[in-house]
């Protein structure tokens, strides 16, 4: 198939090469030599933009001086490379041999955590036909054009899931819950970048169809030199581009790789066109001569119009405390500092608090905080120029944070970083505050011990839980206990009914006890 492709592509230049000794009319050849970089949109989430270089054989199929669009062949050859990383664990099917246990038993991530990557090495052959704004080109030197084309990518993937010693990465370390940039960091840690396994999967093509798609932007630099920059897309129709096929898909569009270039295109030959043969050239038509009346004039000089242009500062926004600036002015016509005005906020500044050497002025100010407004003007006998602009200095970042009000509740507010410190000490967290959860109260019934029952307060979502065990919503309801009087070793005791038993096997009886009158005997 490879083989295919390539013939394909020589055929076809083969013919364009002896059409242009058959017409002066058709095109003249180009060569494009261009550098660049690449990243791919797939299955696994692109990593960093690998480095690429191509070059391309262009035909000029239609091109006239004064038409507005010129039509091109073009062929290409394209070397690169794309890396991906992902940051979340990968849970489905591992389709790759070489990570799933099937090649090696000690290689299987089958039943282990894994992030998966890749790098890819792409060869390209395209074909193209291209769109261009002739006129632009032809009378501003502005290059701009469109494409289309197709052709064969030969790609081949590795993968890093090995350490040095050959062991498979414990990515159970990796800390999933936190940010993605912290998540790649740790990834990079762990990684030792070898990308020593191929990933070939079992019937995959490594030399697939790939149609493309494209735009460039340039200009004329010297004639027969052009510099271009390009953004290419190409649409591999293979799943398997970078290694892994997490979702099966029917769709044209699967893995996709971005190719953006900057280049030099060189015309290597020319014809001669006809059209060059074909340029107006206007009927001279004689002017009559008309002999000039002398005019006597009085030269008088006067001054030009005071020019202000601002140098520095080049930007227009400080952030606190960074803002004092010195401010450069270039301001022309004038004879001395006598001759300017300065104003910061509406208010005038003396003229000792700003310097001026022809042509150069000078101030330092200290921006306040918020938008500041300048404005100069300058004047001489012939007229005065104002110049306005404007600075700003923003306050200091702001942070969140959780804070603690003076009644127990939490709060989340935003502070100048400068007071964290203040609000750390008493016990304030950064960031939003954990959702409280919902407290209910109900009345629960204590396990192992029947009948008895005690109020508690819950989460609101754990109450379904309790309701399956028969609690209820609310308080407990407390029934009054009956109490009784009984008699143990002659002292009379008030006790719970409930109580009874235990105490009558201790000998007690019901009631109080019997009152025994002392009678003294009289003699």
């Amino acid at each position: 198939m490879k083989k295919n492709y390539i013939l394909l592509i020589f055929t076809l230049a083969t013919f364009l090469s002896q059409a242009q000794y058959s017409s002066y009319d058709a095109g003249r050849w180009s060569l494009g030599l261009n550098v660049g970089g690449s990243f791919q949109q797939a299955d696994v989430s692109n990593d960093f933009f690998g480095l690429g270089y191509g070059a391309t054989l262009e035909y000029h199929l239609f091109r006239k001086r004064y038409s507005y669009f010129g039509v091109s062949l073009r062929g290409r050859y394209l070397n690169t490379r794309t890396y991906g990383q992902d940051y979340t664990l990968y849970s489905g099917l591992i389709s790759n041999d070489a990570i799933n246990g099937v090649n090696s038993s000690t290689v299987d991530y089958s039943n282990s955590p894994i992030f998966l990557n890749n790098k890819t090495l792409v060869n390209e052959f395209s074909l193209e036909i291209m769109l261009k704004w002739n006129k632009w080109y032809q009378e501003k030197g502005i290059l701009f054009y469109l494409y289309l084309g197709g052709g064969g990518t030969e790609f081949e993937t590795s993968t890093n899931q090995l350490d040095a010693f050959g062991n498979v990465y414990d990515y159970s370390v990796i800390d999933i819950n936190a940010g993605k940039n912290s998540i790649l960091n740790q990834i990079e840690t762990l990684n030792d970048g070898s990308y020593e396994s191929a990933l070939i999967n079992k019937d995959a093509k490594t030399f697939v169809f790939t149609p493309t798609v494209g735009l460039g932007l340039g200009f004329r630099v010297v004639p027969g030199v052009d510099i271009a920059l390009e953004h290419k897309i190409s649409f591999p129709q293979t799943d398997f581009y970078d290694g892994q096929k997490n979702v099966a898909t029917s769709s044209f569009i699967k893995d996709v790789y971005h190719y953006t270039s900057l280049g030099f295109i060189f015309t290597i030959v020319r014809n001669n066109f006809k059209e060059n043969s074909e340029t107006y050239i206007p009927t001279v038509i004689p002017t009559p001569t008309v002999t000039p009346t002398p005019i006597t004039t009085t030269s008088t000089y006067t001054l030009k119009k005071p020019e202000i242009t601002i140098v520095k500062p080049t930007i227009n926004s400080y952030n606190y405390p960074d803002c004092s600036i010195e401010i450069v002015a270039k301001i022309e016509s004038v004879v001395s500092k006598n001759d300017i005005e300065f104003f910061h906020n509406g208010q005038k500044i003396l003229p000792q608090y700003f310097t001026y050497n022809s042509p150069e002025f000078k101030a330092n100010v200290s921006l306040k905080e918020g938008v500041n407004t300048f404005m100069i003007t300058a004047k001489n006998t012939s007229a005065s120029t104002t110049k306005e602009f404007t600075f700003t200095c923003k306050d200091e970042n702001y942070i969140t944070i959780c804070h603690n009000k003076s009644n127990g509740q939490k709060e989340v507010i935003s502070i100048k970083s400068s007071e964290w410190e203040m609000h750390q000490a008493h016990g304030d967290t950064k960031g939003k505050c954990p959702e409280e959860k919902k407290m209910i109260t109900i009345c629960h019934n204590v396990p192992g011990q029947s009948g008895v029952t005690q109020t508690i307060d819950i989460p609101e979502s754990e109450w379904l839980i309790h309701k399956s065990h028969g609690d209820i919503m609310g308080k407990c309801y407390t029934v009054p206990k009956k109490q009784i009087s009984i008699c143990l070793d002659n002292k009379t005791l008030t006790i719970n009914e409930s109580e009874w038993f235990s105490y009558q096997s201790q000998g007690a009886t019901l009631g109080a006890c019997p009152q025994i009158k002392m009678q003294t005997e009289q003699k």
